[in-house]
């Protein structure tokens, strides 16, 4: 919205919201996001345990996660578990691909 108005947003802070935008302390370790996403996070993939109401992190330790916009789609079979999310991008520019997580649906490994 920002990047196609070409307008820089303006960080603010209410008693309910921070947006830090292109001052977010987030931009330094990760340069690749463009500023306007400055407030955006890596995905986080958990896997919640029925029977004990546990929850496991299975957030891959891969750097693609860490180039993932978000996960918009996922499937499964019985031995298999999948979750999608586009390559993040430059803003305003189309995806430049997928990223693909597989999991074994027994385990979560």
């Amino acid at each position: 919205m920002f990047a196609a108005a070409q307008v820089t947003p303006i960080p603010f802070e209410t008693g309910d919201v921070v947006c830090e935008f292109q001052e977010s302390h987030f931009l330094v370790d990760n340069p690749q996001a463009p500023p306007v996403l400055g407030d955006w996070r890596p995905p986080e993939i958990s896997c919640f345990n029925f029977p004990t109401s546990g929850v496991t992190n299975r957030t891959p330790n891969d750097a693609r996660i860490d180039e993932t916009l978000g996960l918009r789609s996922a499937g499964s079979t019985s031995k298999l578990a999948i979750l999608c999310g586009p390559v993040l991008a430059p803003f305003g520019a189309p995806a430049p691909g997928t990223n693909l997580f597989a999991f074994n649906a027994k385990t979560g490994a």
